[in-house]
């Protein structure tokens, strides 16, 4: 069961997502004022504070559910990456501590079991997947995104967030609050 979250809680998130925000638009137009040569605007403003894995969880999944919604429109051809979607599903699962069966990682991903047995092998000899047994039932294997993953992964939707597609995640995730 999930713990109820005050409404002050959800919006000090909302807030802090939009600070986060400002700051890359801040430094969007520093890096478009460099590249036109035109004399920067002083500003104060903190650094970009580093987001957890946690608090990635609505972009990840955003990215998730665009992924589900093109194949509703485009060929199926179109859309081959069956090793992206393995990740974002492994980042949000790995990110709640909550490992995922090599079944249900394909079943997540849209794709056939042995195609995400070849890409999971790949990830794993990239360094990128851990494969573990729980004692219960050792046949079930567990997978999980390790540390570096879990850190490249952060670094990726952290830096490649369209503000908008982050603003609409957290939307649906304070829901309660009221923005549109």
């Amino acid at each position: 069961m999930h713990e109820p979250v005050s409404m002050i809680e959800k919006t000090r998130d909302y807030v802090a997502a939009l600070r986060q925000q400002a700051t890359q638009l801040n430094e969007l137009a520093d890096t478009l004022e460099k590249d036109l040569g035109l004399a920067p605007v002083p500003t104060k403003r903190a650094p970009a504070p580093k987001v957890s894995a946690a608090e990635l969880i609505p972009v990840a999944q955003a990215m998730f559910s665009l992924r589900r919604r093109r194949e509703k429109i485009l060929p199926q051809k179109f859309l081959g990456e069956p090793m992206w979607d393995l990740l974002l599903h492994l980042f949000e699962r790995t990110a709640k501590d909550r490992p995922v069966s090599i079944t249900k990682a394909s079943y997540a991903a849209h794709v056939p079991p042995t195609t995400a047995l070849r890409a999971i092998s790949v990830m794993e000899n990239e360094g990128y997947l851990i494969r573990t047994k729980p004692k219960a039932d050792s046949r079930n294997v567990q997978l999980t995104l390790t540390d570096n993953a879990m850190d490249t992964m952060c670094s990726y939707l952290q830096a490649s967030d369209p503000p908008r597609l982050y603003t609409e995640a957290l939307v649906r995730k304070i829901g309660a609050v009221g923005v549109s």
